[in-house]
């Protein structure tokens, strides 16, 4: 998308259009902010991911890790949603912007945000016995989400 604004600031005679050097400045320091905002999500997820290892026997980090599970999660749902309003509200507003490129982003943006809604509808099932390993009889308490049909769901979304 940073490639599709900056060239609606570049002049064409073909097109009519003039150089704007300033619009082409701030349509790049927004894509490099845009850059920096996915950090938002993506620290507490690698926060939470390295709180994993001691989390099954300790019940503090276990929450530890569902509250950075969930604020990862929430965050990239916020930021994909906030994206897709945006490129939407200005597919029409600036002048010479390939209209493509904003649609496909925002189907995949539409697409990418299947995952934290899937995310955060889960993520509150919790366990007592974290077990997957093979038992008889089946040590699965319910909302493990250690059935077949859950892991199919869970690798269809992920």
């Amino acid at each position: 998308m940073r490639a599709a604004f900056v060239n609606t600031t570049l002049e064409d005679p073909k097109r009519g259009s003039v150089d704007k050097a300033g619009g082409r400045f701030w349509y790049r320091r927004a894509a490099d902010l845009a850059g920096l905002a996915w950090m938002i999500s993506s620290i507490p997820g690698a926060v939470a991911y390295s709180k994993m290892p001691g989390s099954a026997d300790h019940t503090e980090d276990a929450d530890k890790l569902f509250r950075l599970r969930y604020v990862s999660s929430s965050a990239a749902l916020a930021l994909f949603l906030f994206y897709l309003i945006l490129l939407r509200y200005y597919r029409n507003r600036v002048e010479w912007l390939d209209k493509r490129a904003v649609d496909w982003t925002c189907t995949i943006l539409s697409i990418a945000t299947i995952v934290p809604i899937y995310r955060l509808c889960v993520i509150h099932n919790r366990t007592s016995i974290l077990n997957v390993l093979p038992s008889t009889p089946p040590l699965y308490p319910p909302g493990s989400l250690t059935t077949t049909a859950s892991k199919a769901t869970f690798y269809i979304f992920h």
